[in-house]
This record gives C-alpha cells, structure tokens and sequence, in this order.
C-alpha cells in the first residue's frame, strides 16, 4: 500500500477515534495518497461522530495539510469523497457552484478552490515561505472563493459571475477559523486576503493606491496578498512560475516600502509637543491628517513631514 500510496484502514478500529478520517485527510495531502473504498465507507459511517472531535484536534489536522502538504487538493478530495467535507459547510456549499468557463475552464468553485490550494503550495515552495506564511496563504486560498455560492449569478447573455463574493467571503473565512480556534495570526490575517483577493480588478495603481492599500492589508501585506492572487490566477490555468500576477503592484510597494507593512507615521507626538501643543483632541486630529496627507504623498521624510507641521500650524 505505501509504494501504490494508499490509505488502507487496517482493521474496523479505525472507526474508534473519527479525527482518523482528517488525519487521512492530511496524510493524501502530504504524501500523495489515496483511500482504499473500503476505508472510504468507513469514514462515511462514523461521520456523526465529527461533532465528538474537538476544535484543537481539528486544528492540528488542518494546520498539517497547510504546513507540510504538496498536494492539499488530493486531501480535499478526500473530504469529498468520505462525506466529510460536509461537516464544514463554508467548503461544501462550492461543490456544483457554477463558474464562466471561460474564465474557469477547471469547473466549479470547488475544483477551482482545490487547484487554487495546489498553486498555493507550489508558490510557497518556489518563494521559500516561511512556515507561517505558508499556512496563512493555504487557508487563504482554501476560504478565498466562500462567498460564491451566495453570490454567484447567471447573467441574460449567458455570463456568470459573483459580484462582490470577495467581501461576502470575510465573516465566512472568520467563522471557519473561529470554529477551529485558529491562534490569532491566522484569525486576523486570512479574512482580510479573502476581502482584498479581488482588488486589483477594481483599481489602477498608483503610489496613493498602493500606499492605502497596504494599510487595509494590516494585519497581513502586499507580498502575501501577491501570493494569494498569483495562485487564484494558477488555479485558472493561467501558469507564470517566474513572475508573480501583475507585478505592478509588487514593484511599486517595494519601491515605496510598503510591500512588508504599511507605511510608519512620519510626523510624531513629539513634533507637535515641540511646537508647544499638548496632547488633547487638536492633538489627535492633526496627527490623523499629518497620515492621511502621507498616504497621499504629501511628504516622504521627517523633514517633509515637520515642514507639512509648521504649514498646518500657520494657516
């Protein structure tokens, strides 16, 4: 069975702890696995079991298949296959949700989610993420499509598309993980990719756009954000191993240095306490245009920032 890489339950004791069935899960996925028919029923049978596993369990298992496998979407496909993909709603309800053939010759939102999670991986082995970062864009790329159902479409002339499923997607990819008790910097980090993975249909770049930006990417980045729809493109077909989607706005926010964090407020407390202000309600309000006048342009140093200051202070 190892060297035809099947998954064979050896006995019907399998079905004494049901977190075996994610644990097959993980193990397709990191090895290349497939799960015997009868192993397959099994899983089938105990599935009421699923509601005895406990979050932190559940957890382990998933963050396996982001962390360390090569193939998550042969692990999807055994959820599918064991009946198990049901126990989490968010994932089942992409099964048979159309898709533009055009745009999606893969299929539907589930075969393009799991092509999307192998482009994943594939990416985060040619840029040598790190292990956080490489969870991060697998579940990114596992939740980016679950608003679809709800908003996907067929048009008079035949189209089909799902305005606005990005956004819808958010509180969906937040419940998925809350339901796992994902640790905070996947909570806080993978609804925002599943927020922002359609932005860069909607806006030219520019240095105000891309600036602004990276402030809506917090607590994640541009890079990730890059990542993420440079897989979303792959799990289309559209194949660029050398050179990520559009790396326009990659470029540009290295170039403006925001494409690690948004930009740092340049124009500090003390400034303004120097030029005798103490902290108070004016306080507060000039430091937040000094931001928003940054974000713009206005100024790209300290001394474009306390020259933008005493202009403020003498109108």
């Amino acid at each position: 069975d190892l060297k035809r890489g099947v998954l064979r339950a050896t006995t019907e004791a399998f079905c004494e702890d049901p977190l075996r069935v994610l644990r097959g899960m993980q193990f397709a996925a990191r090895f290349g696995f497939t799960m015997d028919e009868t192993t397959l029923q099994l899983c089938k049978c105990i599935r009421p079991e699923f509601s005895t596993l406990s979050p932190e369990r559940l957890y382990m298992e998933w963050f396996k298949w982001a962390a360390k496998g090569a193939q998550p979407d042969l692990g999807l496909e055994v959820l599918r296959q064991t009946t198990w993909l049901e126990c989490f709603p968010a994932l089942a309800a992409l099964v048979g949700v159309i898709q533009d053939p055009k745009a999606h010759p893969e299929g539907d939102a589930f075969e393009h989610t799991k092509a999307t999670c192998k482009a994943a991986a594939d990416i985060a082995v040619r840029y040598g993420l790190s292990e956080n970062e490489r969870v991060q864009l697998l579940f990114a790329a596992l939740l980016h499509d679950v608003g679809k159902p709800e908003t996907t479409t067929r048009y008079a002339d035949g189209s089909i598309h799902a305005p606005g499923h990005a956004e819808k997607g958010e509180p969906l990819a937040w419940e998925f993980l809350w339901g796992l008790l994902a640790p905070n910097w996947l909570l806080y980090s993978v609804p925002v990719l599943v927020r922002e993975h359609s932005y860069v249909c909607k806006v030219e770049p520019t240095p105000t756009v891309v600036r602004r930006f990276s402030t809506r990417l917090k607590p994640t980045n541009i890079r990730m954000w890059h990542y993420l729809i440079s897989a979303d493109d792959e799990g289309r077909g559209r194949h660029s191993p050398d050179l990520l989607h559009d790396c326009e706005w990659l470029e540009m926010a290295k170039k403006l240095g925001v494409d690690e964090q948004p930009p740092q407020p340049l124009l500090l407390g003390r400034d303004l306490i120097a030029r005798g202000l103490k902290p108070g309600t004016q306080f507060g309000e000039i430091l937040r245009e000094a931001m928003e006048a940054q974000l713009d342009g206005a100024f790209t140093d300290r001394e474009g920032a306390c020259a933008w200051l005493d202009d403020r202070l003498n109108r």
